[in-house]
């Protein structure tokens, strides 16, 4: 005999929410996406295909003065690793990379700190202005009108 149902209480319905974007929020995805489309297209068209004619030279022993391609496949790619002087010039250029990035990125801390230097109105960065975190906005005007900008 089945079960009597009766004084049961019927089981609580799902609660559903609607995670879909509205309308506006479209909107601004869709005007935003349209600011980006000429940075895109520019980026596509003067570095997305010279990547990939870079890539597609990878697979080519290619004679510039003869103007000639000849498909090799994987050749060059086993040539960096198994070749000597292709090794060092791989290791040498690695290397002028990491000099190069640590050399820009030093000079420009450098600049840096000479101009907050000069802006504090201090020979030396370390004697600049320092303000509190509750510092007024009177204080920061003060400060301003001293730097005589």
């Amino acid at each position: 005999m089945p079960k009597s149902t009766k004084g049961a209480a019927a089981p609580a319905a799902a609660i559903q929410f609607d995670n879909r974007p509205s309308k506006r929020k479209l909107q601004e995805w869709r005007q935003g996406y349209l600011f980006l489309l000429p940075a895109i297209i520019i980026l596509g068209i003067f570095i997305g295909i010279a990547a990939v004619y870079v890539v597609y030279l990878s697979f080519h022993k290619v004679n510039l003065f003869t103007n000639s391609f000849t498909f090799v496949g994987l050749d060059n790619y086993l040539r960096l690793f198994t070749d000597e002087t292709a090794r060092k010039a791989l290791t040498n250029t690695l290397s002028f990379m990491r000099i190069g990035a640590y050399a820009i990125t030093h000079v420009g801390l450098m600049l840096v700190v000479h101009m907050l230097a000069e802006l504090a109105g201090a020979g030396d960065w370390m004697e600049g202005q320092r303000f509190r975190s509750s510092v007024s906005e009177s204080d920061v005007q003060t400060w301003l009108d001293g730097l005589d900008l």
